[in-house]
């Protein structure tokens, strides 16, 4: 079978090998091409959806730690409560807060330095998350510092940093997907 193969290659010249590799040389490479190009695309974009689960991950710790914070009984039950009271039950909440937020915080930064490769949406949420979250943690630190805020009595600076904790809550959930979340 060989020597037949041989024979055959021996008998067909040069020139027509030549000719015919020079005829469908350019739409070979044309289609190789595109194959490369497609297999680059799609592994690209496997990549892009493990960095949107790998952010979408931590999202759901965070988002953990953010329901605890916003159904913490002390910040139900302060505005039902006498201004004494509520002062009380809101510096409990505060403290609360602010011993779980390193852990957030953290969370938070592996998020942004794992987002850079993310659909935008995600890169979007994470960094409204983050944003929100200083936020918080500023007003959370402030709380009760009546020179850092004069007008605005304990339970609203408590509302204020709620308010963005719900805002970081809201930029977590658009991170997770459906149905993750």
């Amino acid at each position: 079978m060989t020597s037949n193969l041989v024979v055959l290659v021996w008998w067909i010249p040069w020139t027509a090998i030549r000719s015919f590799l020079n005829d469908w040389a350019q739409p070979l490479l044309v289609v190789l091409g595109f194959v490369t190009l497609f297999a680059a695309w799609w592994a690209w974009l496997e990549r892009r959806r493990t960095i949107n689960l790998q952010v979408a991950r931590r999202a759901r710790r965070v988002r953990r730690s953010l329901d605890e914070w916003l159904q913490h009984p002390a910040l139900i039950t302060a505005s039902t409560q006498p201004s004494s009271n509520q002062t009380n039950q809101l510096a409990n909440w505060i403290k609360h807060v602010i011993q779980g937020e390193n852990e957030v915080q953290t969370l938070l930064e592996e998020m942004l330095d794992t987002a850079g490769g993310a659909s935008r949406q995600i890169q979007r949420a994470t960094h409204t998350a983050y944003t929100e979250f200083l936020r918080a943690s500023d007003l959370a630190h402030r709380w009760g510092s009546a020179h850092a805020m004069p007008t605005t009595s304990h339970m609203q600076q408590a509302d204020a940093a709620k308010t963005h904790l719900e805002g970081v809550r809201k930029a977590v959930l658009r991170i997770i997907p459906k149905e993750l979340a």
